[in-house]
């Protein structure tokens, strides 16, 4: 009975010495029911081999079968290939990410914030991570619970939230801040509301909040998105800007959630009422809501 034929290919792509090895094997099919005759070899002890082994064993053999056609005497064994099998690492698909203004890049990815006790060495929390060392997929799932953590605000907590006069928690400003400035250190978010300004002092909104007006938030905002962070070190003459950090921009828009969730329903609806959906950022709407409370 004619049998089928069937190629596979296999390449192992040895990024390292640059060299490509192909090998092309001709498998039997059998044509009643198109699956591969092939025997189960085993070990010398009689064990069944693993898939790598077998694997290893046909290619093992069918070099063997290549070079005595050929009439060469250069094979590999078995056992020599299948460590090779173990010991190959296909190149790395993931790319380091970008250093964030402010935080760091660890061993597993970026951070953004102060960090822990604000010495800018270590995160804070892990839900201080912007970014992982990880393909997009898996990234994308690991950032997830922790974007949902940082939009969340005071909703989830016991802490009093920001309220409008003749609400509950109206004489409890000062506590809602100072929770507020708690969770943003937590979720790395703090360093979108400590302005920096063009003589490179920076200014705490969560801890210096009678400082601030709104034509200082405005120009702090078109640095963070437009025009970079004045430096904060080096002569006010030649002071320069630091690039634009996406980093940022996100922070900016998780905390202005963030920051409506740690309001009062009526509070919240007074601000989105106000302030455009294109400015609703974490100091514009704190600064909004500063003037609206003191």
């Amino acid at each position: 009975m004619p049998l089928r034929l069937t190629a596979i290919a296999i390449s192992l792509n040895l990024s390292r010495s640059r060299y490509v090895w192909s090998l092309l094997l001709l498998l039997p099919l059998n044509p009643c029911n198109a699956t591969m005759q092939t025997p189960k070899p085993k070990t010398p002890g009689g064990h069944p081999l693993t898939p790598a082994q077998a694997m290893a064993q046909m290619v093992a053999n069918a070099m063997a079968a290549n070079a005595a056609a050929a009439g060469s005497t250069n094979t590999i064994s078995s056992d020599d290939f299948a460590r090779f099998l173990q010991a190959y690492r296909p190149p790395s698909r993931h790319t380091a990410p970008a250093i964030p203004r402010v935080g760091g890049v660890s061993a597993t990815g970026a951070w953004t914030g102060a960090g822990s006790g604000g010495l800018g060495k270590y995160p804070y929390s892990g839900f201080c991570m912007r970014a992982f060392l990880a393909d997009p997929i898996k990234n994308h799932q690991a950032m997830t619970p922790i974007e949902e953590k940082c939009r969340s605000g005071l909703k989830s907590s016991s802490e009093p939230l920001f309220s409008l006069a003749g609400e509950p928690d109206a004489d409890k400003i000062v506590l809602s801040i100072r929770a507020f400035e708690k969770h943003c250190s937590y979720t790395g978010m703090d360093s979108v509301f400590a302005i920096v300004l063009t003589d490179g002092t920076v200014v705490s909104m969560l801890t210096e909040p009678g400082l601030i007006d709104t034509g200082m938030v405005s120009t702090w905002t078109v640095d963070l998105l437009v025009d970079g962070v004045h430096s904060t070190t080096g002569s006010t003459k030649y002071r320069s800007r630091d690039p634009v950090c996406d980093y940022d921009r996100t922070n900016l828009t998780w905390s202005g959630e963030a920051l409506l969730n740690s309001c009062s329903s009526a509070l919240r609806l007074e601000l989105e009422t106000t302030v455009s959906i294109a400015l609703r950022n974490g100091p514009v709407l704190m600064c909004e809501l500063m003037l609206r409370l003191y």
